[in-house]
């Protein structure tokens, strides 16, 4: 089988994608769109760095492995897009730090907005402001914790 991922070429054989048959790439039906006719190959405008280790996730199994110069959210783009089985992109996730727990929303509308400016500063610029100010103030405590903070010797 030829896939073609923004001009590069991959070659391999049916049987090797079928090994994973809930992904985008081993399920016939799912991967039919993307079907060239005029070429004979399967044809993606994605993000090529990614795709080479995708292509060799579904070559050998095992870890999903980022390329150092793509970014994690690129790659994650691409897993998701590629419909990756959801256990390979939780390892993933969890080898690159991000947690995989789920996260319980507060039933009461407001006190989930409150909360979320709390925890998540890139939702709103009022939980940007309240995130800095929390990091600014830890900031303070490490270096006073530390002994670290200025002292005016010229106090009387």
């Amino acid at each position: 089988m030829r896939i073609n991922v923004s001009g590069y070429h991959f070659e391999t054989p049916l049987r090797v994608l079928e090994r994973h048959p809930s992904t985008l790439l081993g399920d016939r039906l799912r991967r039919a769109p993307f079907y060239d006719r005029e070429r004979g190959e399967f044809f993606f405008d994605r993000h090529r760095p990614s795709f080479e280790a995708i292509f060799i996730y579904y070559q050998r199994g095992g870890r999903l492995r980022r390329p150092e110069p793509v970014p994690d959210d690129v790659f994650l783009d691409e897993l998701v897009f590629y419909e990756l089985e959801p256990d390979a992109i939780d390892e993933y996730r969890r080898s690159e730090g991000h947690s995989t727990e789920q996260i319980t929303w507060p039933a009461n509308a407001t006190l989930r907005r409150i909360w979320m400016i709390f925890e998540f500063p890139e939702t709103s610029r009022l939980a940007f402001v309240v995130g800095r100010r929390k990091q600014e103030e830890l900031g303070n405590v490490v270096v006073k914790g530390l002994g670290l903070e200025d002292k005016d010797e010229d106090k009387d």
